[in-house]
């Protein structure tokens, strides 16, 4: 794939203002209706180009992203967020990885505004996959996620204590080991996040409790 700009694109880009909802809204746009091509070679020399954006659907683009209040560094193709990014959304929450089709896909990091963070995979805007959570409090989990939730093998840590094992949409579920906060273990089974036995069939009246 080669790049290359137009002559024409040498004009640059200029101000223009425009109101929305009552609000004025200052975009920057191009000059020329031509903003760049896509030239593709083919191994007989010929080649093919495509057009990537316009003047218009710049200032779209443009329009949509100051109304939601984002602000995105970036790569684009073809108008839409993919590659490597930065996508800040209310000045108060970002993420930072990998975009595909205008999407969080791949791996970064998303911070909220409490301090929460999350590394790892996502998948089509949602963390899927591995990854790790970690709140501001010391509290972490670290496993697998699916559609945004717990789901798959986990550990989870709070206050000292631990759960090791697996989960289902965000809740413990089945087999899992819970450490105290002096390491001894108790294997237990659980059920939509709530302990329903121990396996090992120690008396106990106590259930694990934490907040996720």
């Amino acid at each position: 794939m080669i790049w290359q700009m137009e002559r024409e694109f040498q004009q640059m880009l200029k101000e223009v203002s425009i109101m929305e909802n009552g609000q004025k809204i200052k975009l920057a746009v191009l000059e020329s209706t031509i903003a760049m091509m896509d030239y593709t070679m083919k191994d007989n020399g010929q080649r093919t180009n495509s057009m990537v954006l316009e003047k218009r659907s710049i200032q779209e683009v443009l329009r949509q992203i100051k109304l939601l209040d984002e602000c995105y560094e970036g790569e684009f193709f073809r108008g839409v967020k993919q590659g490597a990014g930065k996508l800040t959304l209310n000045a108060e929450e970002f993420y930072e990885g990998e975009f595909q089709n205008g999407m969080m896909h791949g791996k970064g990091t998303y911070t909220w505004k409490n301090k929460k963070t999350y590394t790892g995979e996502w998948k089509e805007g949602q963390m899927d996959g591995f990854g790790i959570m970690k709140w501001e409090d010391g509290r972490y989990y670290e496993g697998n996620f699916q559609k945004g939730k717990y789901h798959g093998e986990g550990t989870f840590v709070w206050k000292g204590k631990k759960y090791v094992g697996a989960w289902i949409n965000g809740y413990q579920e089945g087999e899992g080991t819970y450490y105290d906060k002096q390491g001894q273990s108790r294997v237990g089974i659980w059920k939509n996040g709530k302990r329903v036995e121990w396996v090992d069939d120690i008396s106990s009246s106590n259930s694990i409790e934490q907040t996720i």
